[in-house]
């Protein structure tokens, strides 16, 4: 053996994503500074704090070899053989599969093993002993354990080995067990969560996305819009060793994410389309596999909504005026079994028959062409209220977004998740003072309304008029007003 490759040194991919875990250490919550330092970090000590680099590996059969009852040990001798360092390990078959290649069945049990120091190594008269024990049954774990030194007679030396466990004996001194306190707790992936692109690198990644398929980057536009922006960048699908998607596409957020908003700008530069998606499922090697909830939008006009990243299982299509070159405000709003997609503000697809489930957030494009994305965020979405453009007419409608509303203790009307209020703007087709839907300020007197005694009015500060619906008209589309 002449080296050992960890993958990764800190495992710091989102769990649910393949390989969870798989490092030295763990640090899946970057917003938070919390980490977890795993076991195999002291199966590498077992070998790094008793070697340095230059160090030999000894011989099979002269210093490395099997035991007996199973595992196996080697031996390491420093450039001018003055120390050397033996490592014994006994992990059981179990315990030590790995996805590949893979491993024979073998059986390890308790034994005592006797070794003969010879050579240069006959003269040594004790070893300092660490030792690791994994007990998957109980808590009896220890791990990088310093042991009472073993007494080396004639150069020779006898070890009670128990099963799944680690032992380092040396010549060299010095060795410690790192001390890591004040680890910061773990957190969710906090919401809301925002992010313009503008403080990276340029050719960076961004912070908390995960690219599955394509190479997504930070990119200077030298616009005074968009200025920096994540950027698909890879045209040609590369040839892969697992199942990859051909759809580049970058996810963030929590797996068990159920009821979303997520919003992103969106600009394709020549041809193809662009998502923006909730729910997406799984990553990986299974990532072609991927469900959730997907809008798209393409450059020669059309959008759809779909519940696959394939684009195969469509729930909604019409014309979105996608365009080459140009910026679109793409968002989705789902909740439960609901879900409303947007362009431009406007709502574009609404259902409730949605199949209930749960997923990251991500933005993507429909194959291996270049496309720019900005401004984008996510929220909890508990309910599917999308933000509407200022200067909106309020209206009566069955969708919940124009349902949910608080009256704040300043007596402004707001709308749920939003910064929004009802405002006294413009008239109606009747002539009376039109409600519409404002940037919320409390000092104007236009949006400050009042409840009645008996809570069944509410009447506007400015103008002394009361909230109504247009003609006493109940249905989806009636323009609200004020009326004396």
């Amino acid at each position: 053996m002449t080296s050992t490759i960890s993958w990764n040194l800190i495992a710091s991919y989102y769990a649910d994503l393949p390989f969870y875990r798989d490092g030295l250490m763990t640090a899946v919550h970057p917003w938070t500074g919390h980490y977890e330092v795993e076991s195999p970090i002291w199966g590498a000590a077992h070998t790094t704090q008793f070697t340095k680099p230059g160090w030999m590996y000894l011989r099979n059969g002269s210093g490395a070899g099997h035991l007996d009852k199973g595992g196996s040990y080697v031996t390491l001798l420093s450039p001018d053989k003055k120390d050397a360092t033996i490592v014994i390990e006994t992990m059981s078959h179990d315990h030590s599969v790995c996805i590949r290649p893979s491993l024979p069945k073998y059986d390890v049990s308790p034994q005592s093993a006797a070794f003969q120091l010879k050579g240069s190594l006959a003269g040594i008269k004790k070893l300092s002993l660490w030792k690791t024990h994994h007990d998957f049954s109980g808590n009896s774990t220890v791990f990088f354990e310093k042991m009472d030194d073993v007494e080396v007679s004639n150069g020779q030396f006898t070890l009670n080995l128990d099963v799944d466990s680690l032992w380092t004996l040396s010549t060299t001194s010095g060795q410690m067990k790192g001390n890591y306190t004040n680890i910061p707790p773990a957190s969710p992936f906090p919401l809301p969560y925002t992010d313009n692109f503008d403080n990276y690198s340029d050719f960076s990644e961004a912070s908390n996305f995960a690219d599955q398929s394509g190479v997504f980057e930070i990119f200077d536009t030298g616009s005074s819009s968009h200025g920096k922006v994540m950027r698909q960048v890879v045209t040609e699908r590369p040839i892969t060793w697992c199942g990859d998607a051909n759809q580049p596409n970058s996810l963030i957020g929590d797996q068990s994410w159920v009821d979303t908003n997520v919003t992103v700008d969106a600009m394709i530069e020549t041809n193809g389309s662009v998502f923006v998606a909730a729910r997406f499922s799984m990553g990986g090697c299974h990532v072609a596999g991927a469900t959730g909830v997907f809008l798209w939008l393409s450059s020669d006009g059309p959008f759809t909504v779909t519940v696959d990243l394939a684009g195969r299982s469509v729930i909604g299509h019409g014309d979105g005026g996608g365009k080459a070159g140009q910026w679109f405000t793409l968002a989705l709003h789902v909740h439960d079994m609901s879900v409303v997609a947007m362009i431009n503000g406007k709502m574009v697809f609404q259902t409730t028959s949605l199949h209930k489930s749960n997923g990251w957030a991500a933005i993507g494009t429909g194959s291996f062409d270049y496309a720019q994305f900005d401004n984008f965020a996510v929220s909890s979405g508990a309910t599917p209220c999308p933000a509407p453009a200022t200067g909106q007419s309020v209206i009566m409608s069955g969708h919940s977004a124009n349902k949910m509303w608080t009256m704040t203790k300043e007596g402004t009307i707001q709308l749920a998740n939003s910064s929004f209020c009802f405002d006294v703007s413009g008239k109606t087709s009747r002539g009376f003072p039109n409600i519409a839907i404002e940037t919320c300020n409390a000092s104007l007197t236009s949006q400050i309304f009042t409840y009645d005694s008996d809570r069944k009015k509410l009447t506007n500060k400015a103008s002394g008029s009361c909230l109504d619906i247009m003609d006493q008209d109940t249905t989806d589309g009636s323009e609200v007003e004020l009326y004396s």
